[in-house]
C-alpha cells in the first residue's frame, strides 16, 4: 500500500483497518511516459472572471463523499469562505501550488481502477492547463522552488520529471517491504534545495537527490502508531513537520530543524497531540502555511494549528459532519496570499 493512495469506491468509500494493515497489494505502474497536453483560452475574454483574493489563509483541499465528486475545495483558516474551486476538470484531488503562487497543480484521477490519471498544472492568470505526465496511480506531488522539476508518487514508486514534462525519470523504486506488507514511497516536499526532495514511507521519512543520488534516511519513528510520517517544510524553509510516534509510542505533531537531520525522533519539537486519520494509511498529511499554522489531517477532518504549539481547531467539522460519517475532508494545501482562486 502506498500512503498516498486514493480511496477506492463504488457508491461509498472503501478503506479499512484491514485493508490498511493487511494487504500486500502491489501496484503496477506502467507507461509514465512524459507528454504535455496545453489548452489556452482563445482570447482574453474567455479568461473565466477570479474569485475575490482573499487577504486571509486559505487552505485547499479535497472532499470525499458517497457522491464520488472528488472536487477540490477551499475554506479560510478561520472556517469561513467554503467552496469549491471551479476547475477544467471535473475531477480533481491532491492539490500542491508553486512557490511564486502562478499555478495550482493537481491529480485528475482515471474513472476506473487501472486507468491512467493525468498530472496537471493550472496556469492561476489564464486559466491555462497542461498535462505534465500521465500514468497510472498518480498521487501525491511537490513543485521545486526553482520551478525545474515535479516529484511524484507513481503506485509504490517516487518519480520526478521536469516541468516542462521532460525527462521523466524513477527515484526511489517500491515496494518497501516490512515483511507484513508491501508499502510505496511518496509525500514529496522540497525545500529552500531545488536538487533535494523528501519522501516517506512506512515508518520513515528520507531525502533523495533529483537525480536519484545521495539517498539518506532522516528519521524513523514507531511503525505500529503511524504508518506514514508524511512532511511539511516551513514557509522559510528551515524546518520540518511529520506526525510520529516515537520511542514513547505517543502520536504527536513534531519539527525539526533541517539542518539538524539525520536525528533521533525525540529531539523534534511537539507541536500538539494527534490522532490518526482514516484516509490514506493513517497519514495526516501536514502542510505548513504562510501564517505560521499547519494544517493536518485528523480522522474525518482537517484541523489548524499554531506551529509553536497550541491547541488545534478543527476546520472542517460543519462540512463533514465530523467523526464517524462518510465524508472526509483530506490532503490539504495552503494557497499563496494574493492568489486568486478560480
Amino acid at each position: 500500500m502506498t500512503g498516498d493512495a486514493l480511496p477506492l469506491r463504488s457508491g461509498a468509500l472503501i478503506l479499512s483497518a484491514a485493508v490498511r494493515f493487511a494487504s500486500c497489494l502491489v501496484v503496477l505502474l506502467v507507461g509514465c511516459g512524459a507528454r504535455t497536453e496545453l489548452n489556452v483560452p482563445d482570447t482574453d475574454a474567455d479568461v473565466p472572471d477570479a474569485a475575490p483574493v482573499s487577504p486571509e489563509p486559505r487552505v485547499v483541499f479535497s472532499l470525499f463523499d458517497a457522491t464520488d465528486s472528488l472536487r477540490l475545495y477551499v475554506i479560510g483558516a478561520d472556517g469561513t469562505g467554503f467552496r469549491p474551486l471551479n476547475l477544467p476538470d471535473d475531477r480533481a484531488v491532491r492539490p500542491a501550488f508553486t512557490r511564486d503562487g502562478l499555478h495550482l497543480l493537481y491529480v485528475v484521477p482515471g474513472l476506473r481502477e487501472g486507468d491512467a490519471s493525468s498530472l496537471v498544472a493550472l496556469d492561476l492568470r489564464t486559466r491555462a492547463t497542461r498535462t505534465i505526465v500521465r500514468g497510472v496511480g498518480l498521487s501525491s506531488l511537490a513543485v521545486s522552488p526553482d520551478r525545474l522539476t515535479v516529484a511524484y508518487t507513481a503506485g509504490l514508486d517516487l518519480r520526478a520529471v521536469g516541468w516542462d514534462g521532460a525527462n521523466d525519470r524513477l527515484l526511489v523504486q517500491g515496494p518497501y517491504n516490512l515483511g507484513c506488507c508491501q508499502w510505496g514511497y511518496g509525500s514529496p516536499a522540497f525545500a529552500a534545495d531545488p536538487l533535494t526532495v523528501f519522501f516517506a514511507t512506512a515508518g520513515r521519512f528520507e531525502r533523495i537527490r533529483v537525480d536519484a543520488t545521495r539517498r539518506q534516511q532522516l528519521l524513523t519513528e514507531d511503525f505500529r502508531r503511524i504508518i506514514f510520517p508524511n512532511v511539511a517544510v516551513s514557509p522559510d524553509n528551515t524546518r520540518i513537520a511529520a506526525a510520529v510516534a516515537c520511542a514513547d509510542g505517543i502520536r504527536t505533531l513534531r519539527t525539526w530543524a533541517i539542518a539538524s537531520l539525520p536525528a533521533a525522533c525525540e529531539t523534534g519539537e511537539v507541536v500538539t497531540a494527534i490522532e490518526t486519520a482514516i484516509v490514506g494509511n493513517m497519514a495526516n498529511n501536514p502542510a505548513w502555511g504562510e501564517s505560521g499554522e499547519i494544517v493536518y489531517q485528523q480522522s474525518n477532518d482537517l484541523f489548524v494549528v499554531d506551529a509553536r504549539g497550541g491547541t488545534a481547531r478543527n476546520l472542517t467539522a460543519s462540512i463533514t459532519g465530523g467523526a464517524g460519517t462518510s465524508t472526509y475532508a483530506v490532503y490539504p494545501a495552503w494557497a499563496p496570499r494574493g492568489v486568486a482562486l478560480p
